[in-house]
């Protein structure tokens, strides 16, 4: 009998213990919500701070001439990301060409090419951005 008893007391006490976790859990995170601070930018949705809907990138273009400045300078920003592969490989073919100089002369071509793509996508880019800021005055 006093088992029992002594069980029931041991379930009564996880169980009282499980509910205060659980009400305290639930006030420490309404009182989180409630003192939800979003910055600038952005609102509280659900408990969270999302970015207001405002359209950015390419598709939050106004006009025809920032829609294809904007492609223009993603194509330029993938391409310099792809140029810098290049640079990489061609590193790694001069590095393990082991003293085979065909091998080291394609890792030297791929690096030398791989930095004039650069150059003129450098170029390119400041190009784009000056005739454009030129033309929006």
């Amino acid at each position: 009998m006093q088992v029992i008893f002594a069980r029931k007391v041991k379930q009564g006490f996880y169980s009282s213990f499980l509910l205060l976790n659980l009400a305290l859990f639930t006030l420490a995170s309404k009182a989180s919500l409630a003192a939800l601070n979003c910055p600038d930018g952005t609102e509280e949705k659900a408990g969270i701070c999302v970015p207001i809907n405002n359209q950015s990138g390419i598709l939050g273009s106004k006009n025809l001439v920032e829609l294809i400045t904007k492609s223009i300078n993603l194509l330029l920003y993938l391409g310099g990301a792809i140029a810098v592969l290049f640079v990489i490989i061609g590193g790694y073919q001069y590095l393990t060409s082991g003293g085979n100089e065909e091998a080291a002369e394609k890792g030297r071509k791929t690096v030398t090419n791989a930095i004039i793509g650069i150059l003129l996508m450098a170029l390119a880019y400041t190009i784009i951005n000056v005739v454009v800021g030129t033309l929006e005055k």
